[in-house]
């Protein structure tokens, strides 16, 4: 099982070394920043999916960049979990700390003049509560069951429903699914832009592990290119009878992209706004802020039933 990943945001070098080097020594895979606007940009990054935030409130003699990271998390991860420190500890800090998005908080002068088996004490426990908790839980299931959808069914169950709710226009998938469709996986839909322009939107939806090979159904390289297709590929629009090209193509992902194809894909789309990638863990976030989860969870659910009846595979 692949360790979690922890991200300490702590000002004092000393203090931040040590609660890394701890858990490190856990076992947990561990970045580490000293201010708010790193670490937004460590959690904003496409390959940065933290589980645990380990937070110092008081960043630079103030509370404020705390408190905004904090409630960025909350709206931006809302599967990562923060626990915060403080020297500070008063309750009027801890119940803001909460209501902002914490999970926990811990006094903070454990860490000073402390070994690291006193620290290991206080802050592991946290951690692994953090770990179990049912929300984490409940993010890891959502995820597999993603993980384990075929294209027709992440398209027809997740992302058509998605689109529609965040108010696409004239959604629907190609009638012919497979080799000549052109790379697109829904007929151009649109969405009206802030001065009532059509953008025309088209997507690429890829099930299951994306590897950084060369070739292959599953390769980066066969994603990038049938990206293209989508983007060279045009369409006539019914308004005005004029042939035209989507302005944007939506790159689904809902399995696991490798570090070396996350970095091919991340540098072939650097700066351009025609390619959105949209991983497993975006798609829950919009499912998320569109209301669906609800929906969503209903549907995991009876897929569940359903493999319990088809029983094992043999």
């Amino acid at each position: 099982m692949k360790p979690a990943r922890i991200l300490v945001v702590e000002d004092k070098e000393e203090d931040r070394e040590l609660i890394a080097s701890v858990l490190l020594d856990a076992g947990y895979e561990t970045d580490t920043c000293s201010c708010a606007e790193d670490a937004q940009s460590l959690i904003a990054g496409k390959r940065n999916r933290y589980d645990i935030v380990v937070l110092d409130l008081l960043l630079g003699h103030v509370f404020e960049p705390a408190f905004y990271l904090l409630d960025q998390i909350r709206r931006f991860s809302p599967a990562t979990r923060t626990i915060v420190l403080s020297s500070h500890g008063t309750a009027e800090n801890a119940v803001r700390a909460v209501k902002t998005g914490a999970f926990d908080f811990v006094d903070k002068p454990f860490v000073s003049h402390c070994r690291t088996a006193d620290i290991s004490a206080v802050l592991l426990p946290k951690i692994q509560a953090a770990l179990c908790s049912d929300d984490y839980d409940k993010m890891a299931a959502r995820k597999r069951f993603l993980e384990g959808l075929s294209e027709d069914e992440l398209i027809d169950e997740v992302l058509i429903p998605l689109l529609k709710k965040m108010g696409y226009l004239g959604v629907q998938r190609i009638a012919f699914h497979g080799p000549g469709e052109h790379g697109k996986d829904l007929l151009p839909c649109y969405k009206y832009g802030d001065f009532n322009e059509r953008i025309y939107y088209a997507a690429q939806v890829k099930a299951g592990r994306v590897s950084a090979s060369s070739s292959g159904p599953c390769s980066v390289q066969t994603l990038l290119n049938q990206i293209q297709s989508v983007l060279l590929f045009s369409f006539v629009d019914k308004f005005d009878g004029c042939r035209k090209k989507v302005d944007r193509c939506l790159a689904v992902c809902s399995g696991h992209i490798t570090n070396e194809a996350l970095t091919a894909l991340e540098a072939a789309c650097e700066g351009r706004r025609d390619i959105v990638i949209v991983r497993s863990d975006d798609l829950i976030d919009l499912l998320r802020r569109w209301n669906l989860l609800e929906y969503f969870d209903r549907i995991s659910r009876q897929g569940e039933k359903d493999d319990q009846k088809r029983g094992p595979a043999i």
